[in-house]
């Protein structure tokens, strides 16, 4: 059985099984799916179901906004496209507007227009009278005896005071490298095509202005009083949105090391190992992992023979494998240090269960390493760890099976659970799922890794122990993982691209006793455009409202949408997975900016919910620390 590396970005899984060698069948492979991703799978076709006959009411967006200031004109009316999805006739529509109980009312008209579809819902608000403050409006769009319907439309009107006038806005992109020797680094990244603000109510895009003298620092000048959105465009495709109300925004992330320059050719390194613990074919397994550099592999099963206590000559390419099971790694430099642990698979807990923990450690340093060029390492003479860390463990695994929907027939969800301990500060353990640069880094070194197949019981293990032998410095981290497939497939693709429902809990090592129970559940009762999510959608139109239902469990901080195209790839018959764009807000509905999505294409969002006592969406939406939990539900296909 093999383990993706814990707290995995929020990214679709590639198709390309990029494991160097496969680990034996009884270890836990603690395999880095942030530089590597599980094999796509296998669909069984495309089904095409029958042209509707019926008529299917559908809305151009399911969210609206207004802004203005007290005392001036009203803003300019919107409206609505009500569309036919279906077939048949849409009989005209109807529109009604409703208010939270004790709000202020009558502020806000809806007109039907047209007699055939598309019909128009024109929406105009009116501030006589209003004082300043937020308010908001739902307006039902009922087609009567139609599928879709009733739809509902949220509306809010922002208005600000007299003399509140517009602000200067400061943003910040620096990012932090974090050492294994103790030290840090800001660097100024060059992913960003483009920066600027959006104004609530509609407007021209006010664009950044870059500070003199100071890198990776920006003005935004004639934001207006309230909330806002940033709108970050990455050289590398897609963008990013984040709604806030805040004068100064800190766009950074936290990185454990620098990534390192990736191999352009094989290059072969030779390994020299000794004092390895008899090597076990089906519980072995050899864990490789520099911070600084962001290597980890982990190699396993016949790497070795039977028996051996030392591994001279082993050949190993930095650039992957030619047979196509491995992945480029970086190139070491003379100060990095890298890793060499052995893992050993063994019984925990009563009920037949296994997990992996460190028998044999090393490292080595000195290691200058150049594209294409062969290299002797320095040796690692392994030692047994000495110090034994244990925790008493209550895994409640039906409650993180119950955050998400049932896996799809025929297949089983998966329960991880790590121990993982990384050089830098708790705030920095995890790498920041951001959704363009620098995704694919290991996140820490594991020293203890375990898994199960769903349906699985709850686990009252009892004491579970582990090897420690890292500097005081290294800090650790207990994350519990479970994940369901869900899988998507592009129109003319034969084979589908592996995404992943998932709901995990993480945070530092406790003392004692846990009980490992899940942050926050799955949203629920999501939409696209007024519709079921979760069911493949077509005619959402271009700028689609999205929303959903706070989860059942949980009371998160954040909420995150991803959106991505899917195609066919290239000379295959195979679905390829394009990022699009990311919407982060602490509300329960974004609005898919206009210019993202096209006519002709297919997409998939997945939808985050987040809880974390240091979850700052609004001023440093990527500085994210070791205590949170999310889970991950990815919508139906759904098209334009």
């Amino acid at each position: 059985m093999r383990l993706a590396h814990p707290r995995r970005p929020s990214r679709p899984r590639g198709r390309s099984a990029l494991r160097r060698r496969s680990p034996a069948p009884a270890a836990v492979a603690v395999a880095a799916l942030l530089l590597a991703a599980a094999c796509g799978r296998a669909s069984p076709g495309i089904f095409l179901p029958p042209r509707p006959t019926t008529p299917l009411l559908a809305l151009s967006t399911t969210a609206v906004a207004f802004a203005a200031t007290v005392g001036s004109a009203a803003p300019a009316a919107q409206a609505v496209t009500v569309s036919n999805a279906g077939g048949g006739v849409l009989p005209a529509p109807s529109a009604t507007v409703s208010y939270p109980a004790g709000a202020p009312s009558g502020w806000l008209a809806a007109a039907v227009t047209g007699s055939a579809a598309p019909y128009g819902v024109t929406l105009a608000p009116t501030v006589a009278g209003l004082a300043a403050g937020t308010y908001a409006a739902t307006v039902t769009v009922t087609s009567a005896g139609v599928n879709g319907s009733p739809q509902e439309v949220a509306v809010t009107l922002d208005l600000t005071a007299p003399g509140a006038g517009t602000r200067t806005v400061t943003v910040t992109r620096i990012d932090t490298y974090w050492y294994e020797d103790g030290t840090t680094a800001p660097v100024t990244p060059n992913d960003l095509a483009g920066l600027s603000a959006l104004p609530a109510g509609g407007g021209a895009a006010l664009p950044a202005v870059a500070v003199a003298g100071t890198p990776g620092s920006w003005t935004i000048a004639g934001v207006p009083s309230g909330t806002y959105t940033l709108r970050l465009d990455y050289a590398a495709g897609g963008s990013s949105f984040v709604q806030t109300a805040a004068s100064s925004v800190d766009l950074g992330r936290d990185f454990g090391g620098d990534f390192g320059t990736l191999p352009t050719a094989s290059t072969v390194a030779t390994f020299d190992w000794s004092n390895l613990l008899s090597w076990n074919q089906k519980t072995d397994s050899i864990e490789l992992y520099a911070c600084d550099a962001g290597v980890y592999d982990l190699l396993g099963g016949s790497l070795l023979p039977a028996g051996a206590t030392s591994a001279r000559s082993l050949a190993y390419d930095w650039n992957g494998d030619p047979a196509g099971f491995g992945y480029p790694q970086p190139l070491l430099v003379a100060t990095d240090t890298l890793h060499v642990v052995q893992l050993r698979a063994g019984p925990v807990g009563s009920s037949g269960d296994v997990a992996s923990t460190a028998v044999a450690q090393g490292s080595l340093t000195g290691a200058a390493m150049a594209s294409a060029t062969p290299i002797t390492l320095p040796p690692v003479t392994l030692a047994p760890p000495t110090s034994l860390a244990t925790l008493n463990v209550t895994w409640q695994t039906s409650l993180f099976e119950a955050a998400l929907p049932a896996p799809p027939a025929g297949t089983a969800g998966s329960h991880q659970l790590f121990v993982v301990a990384h050089p830098s500060s708790l705030a920095t353990l995890w790498f920041v799922p951001e959704p363009i640069a620098l995704w694919n880094r290991a996140t820490g070194l594991v020293l203890l890794g375990a898994s199960l197949t769903a349906p699985a019981a709850d686990r009252a293990w009892g004491t579970v122990s582990w090897h420690r032998f890292l500097p005081s410095t290294w800090l650790e981290a207990l994350t519990a993982d479970y994940s369901t497939d869900a899988t998507r497939t592009a129109p003319g693709a034969t084979t589908g691209w592996a995404f992943a429902d998932e709901v995990f809990a993480t945070g530092p090592t406790p003392t004692g006793t846990v009980f490992l129970a899940p942050v926050v559940s799955m949203v629920q009762t999501p939409l696209i455009a007024g519709r079921g999510a979760l069911s493949p959608l077509t005619s959402v139109g271009t700028t689609p409202g999205i929303r959903w239902s706070a989860p059942a469990t949980g009371a998160p901080t954040s909420y995150r949408v991803q959106i991505f195209d899917l195609s066919v790839a290239l000379g295959t018959t195979s679905t390829s997975a394009t990022f699009v764009a990311e919407l982060i807000t602490t509300g329960t509905s974004v609005s898919v900016p206009a210019g993202l999505l096209a006519a002709g294409k297919t997409y998939v969002a997945q939808i985050v919910a987040r809880e974390a006592p240091d979850d700052r969406p609004a001023d440093a939406p990527y500085r994210i620390g070791a205590s949170d939990g999310e889970a991950i539900l990815w919508t139906g296909t759904f098209s334009p």
